[in-house]
């Protein structure tokens, strides 16, 4: 191929009519250029060559690929409907600028510079940016300008390459109008590392007067540094979201170096807290770094109090902690700064979920999924949801396979995948997928230790334990929940549970652990359990934040009371129907599972059966329908025991098929984790 600069940028000769094209002129000009420079014996010419390769510039159509499936959304993207050829660009795409170094060792710079710009394009109001996630996936599949302009319905695309060499930067950057792949803008900066930032806003600015606007993109100065500790923190956020355990580690350490080398750096420190999260999440050991990830992101908010990434985080531990009104409040102040962020919206849906207040989660994960049409996580959360409360799940099962044929290399995609066949019943694939996960990442214990759970759920208990196994040689702490033995051994279950204190526990351990005394049969203990349970949380309940188990532990003390000649008042009898009140004034209804723990208390046996009628039992929903006190003696009605005789046909048929079609190595992995990769790797 050979390139001519031309009026629109740089150009293949083969696209460009001879009649426009200035080939006679621009080569005269470099030939006299290049005879003097020998003439006068000015080395402009070789430094150049030595420093910058000559590469191709970027062009404006790459080559085509098969486009990424569509989420079931319509009108998904920044723009909306596709805007108008003719009019006004208020919609544009950054997609990352391509690495033209010689050695191609600097993704990370050209991804970031990228992101920058991305970032501060998306302050100015009027203008729509397309989504980091759904903009740098396309790039990924080589997707062509008028693709990236019809999937996410944008007008412009801005496009461009890095070359570094020694302290030298070379950058192009051009913006290209989708309609006809014309050049708005395009320029080539060639300046030294230091001044990395001024040619970041030079071209978000330039980018703004080419589309018209009078606006003016946020300058990066408050989050700018030396050129040194920049490149390195590009380089940890480039490893900690590829999301392996190794990847997060060596993230983890980059980091501590950027704060060190920079402690007044805000970025620096809100992107360690998120690395040490993901790394810890990796590690199976969240819970051990809650503080240290709060002292960071606190530490950052010092700094900048305007970073939305420190807020997020802290919305994340606050999960951690059980403080939900605390979580909903940093999610929302995240959202206030940067409301166009996918990942927090869909952070946000989970605590809302918890809270049953599903119609606001519904909102934000739709909002999630239409900013960022390509986001996995967004979309594992919708898909959840859709079979949850949607009760859709033909549609989450497509979001689900629309998203492993969009990112089968991506962890996230098999996480959504496992969780969501799981819901459905479909184990065999819930466990395969759970598998995937463990090869893009065996060294993870939290990886192994998800796939044990999995194998647990649908009843191999053997096989679960063999993989804690091998995920405790990295982890010690990895060791079997408790619940994991209710279905063939209960009163080993029990036993586990009622051993460990719960002063220190969580919520869910908590009311875990007041069930297992109730189930036991001591129900003084799990009535002082419960009762503690509601007063915990009574204050989220003044505030419209009600959790599953507030409804469970209000049926539980209208069961139990009787049994302990202790008075039933008629607050007591009006107590789950008012919080089911609380819950069903939205547009999802409660699910009929909660339903059919109030009539059961009420003793309108035939009504829970029939509302129970056709029910998709889950392992832990039929682990409860054989336990629990309050389902007594409607576990003996025969809707019911032609429901869990379904669901234990339904098990028994999945795991023949694993059997049968799965790799061997999920029911037999090996003993070591060095034996199960070189297993991995000669399949």
């Amino acid at each position: 191929w050979v390139y001519e600069v031309t009026p629109e940028g740089i150009r293949k000769e083969s696209e460009i009519d001879r009649s426009d094209s200035i080939t006679t002129q621009t080569g005269h000009k470099l030939n006299i250029a290049l005879i003097v420079a020998i003439a006068l014996g000015i080395g402009t010419l070789l430094a150049d060559r030595i420093l910058f390769e000559r590469t191709e510039a970027p062009a404006a159509s790459a080559a085509s690929t098969p486009s990424a499936t569509s989420v079931p959304l319509e009108d998904s993207g920044p723009g909306g409907e596709a805007e108008d050829p003719e009019g006004d660009i208020n919609a544009i795409a950054v997609l990352p600028f391509e690495d033209f170094s010689q050695a191609k060792d600097q993704g990370h710079l050209a991804t970031g510079i990228a992101d920058t710009i991305l970032h501060a394009l998306a302050q100015v109001e009027g203008l729509k940016v397309a989504a980091r996630t759904s903009s740098f996936r396309l790039a990924e599949q080589k997707a062509d300008i008028a693709t990236v302009g019809d999937r996410l319905k944008v007008g412009a695309v801005l496009e461009g390459s890095v070359q570094k060499a020694g302290d030298q930067l070379r950058i192009i950057a051009q913006l290209i109008r989708v309609s006809d792949e014309s050049h708005l803008w395009s320029e080539t900066f060639d300046r030294s590392a230091g001044d990395i930032f001024a040619i970041q806003d030079e071209i978000a600015a330039a980018v703004i007067g080419a589309i018209g606007s009078d606006a003016t993109a946020t300058s990066t100065e408050i989050r700018r540094t030396s050129p040194e500790v920049y490149e390195q923190f590009l380089r940890a956020r480039e490893l900690w979201e590829q999301r392996t355990l190794s990847s997060s580690e060596e993230a983890v350490r980059l980091l501590r170096e950027v704060v060190k080398a920079d402690p007044d750096f805000a970025p620096g420190h809100s992107e360690l807290a998120q690395a040490i999260l993901v790394n810890a999440t990796n590690a199976g050991n969240r819970n051990a770094v809650r503080d240290l990830v709060r002292r960071e992101a606190r530490r950052a908010l010092e700094l900048d109090p305007e970073d939305a990434a420190a807020y997020r985080v802290l919305g994340n531990v606050a999960q951690l902690d059980d403080d939900q009104d605390q979580a909903i409040e940093m999610f929302r102040k995240s959202l206030e700064l940067n409301p166009n962020d996918p990942t927090t919206h869909a952070d946000l849906s989970v605590v809302l979920i918890d809270g049953a207040l599903w119609d606001q989660a519904g909102t934000h994960l739709r909002a999630a999924v239409e900013l960022d049409p390509l986001d996995l996580y967004a979309r594992g959360r919708l898909a959840d949801y859709l079979v949850v409360f949607g009760n859709d799940p033909d549609r989450a099962v497509a979001v689900v396979e629309e998203t492993i044929a969009l990112a089968p290399g991506d962890a996230q995609t098999w996480d959504a995948a496992a969780d969501v066949y799981l819901r459905l019943g479909r184990n065999a694939d819930a466990v395969v997928a759970a598998f995937r996960r463990v090869e893009l990442d065996p060294e993870s214990p939290a990886t192994l230790a998800a796939l044990a759970e999995m194998l647990a759920r649908i009843g191999d208990v053997p096989a679960a334990e063999r993989w804690i196994a091998l995920a405790a040689t990295m982890d010690p702490s990895a060791e079997p929940p408790c619940n994991w033995y209710a279905d063939d051994d209960l009163q080993r279950a029990l036993s586990c549970i009622l051993a460990e204190a719960p002063d220190d526990a969580s919520e869910a351990e908590r009311y875990e652990y007041a069930e297992a005394l109730w189930v036991s049969g001591r129900d003084a203990e799990a009535l002082a359990a419960f009762d503690a349970l509601l007063e915990r949380s009574t204050t989220d309940r003044a505030q419209g934040f009600v959790r599953y188990s507030d409804l469970v532990a209000l049926v539980a003390r209208l069961v139990i009371r009787p049994v302990l000649d202790l008075p039933v008042t008629d607050a007591d009898r009006l107590a789950p129907r008012r919080l089911r009140d609380q819950i069903t004034g939205q547009t999802v209804e409660i699910d009929r599972w909660s339903e059919a723990h109030i009539l059961a208390a009420e003793g309108r046996l035939n009504e829970a059966a029939q509302l129970l009628d056709g029910y998709r039992y889950s392992n832990y929903h039929a682990r409860r329908m054989a336990a629990l006190p309050l389902f007594a003696e409607l576990r003996e009605h025969p809707v019911i025991v032609e429901g869990l005789a379904a669901y234990r046909s339904n098990l028994e048929a999945e795991y023949e098929r694993l059997v049968a079609e799965g790799d061997p190595v999920i029911l037999a992995p090996p003993a070591t984790v060095d034996d199960l990769i070189a297993r991995l790797e000669n399949r």
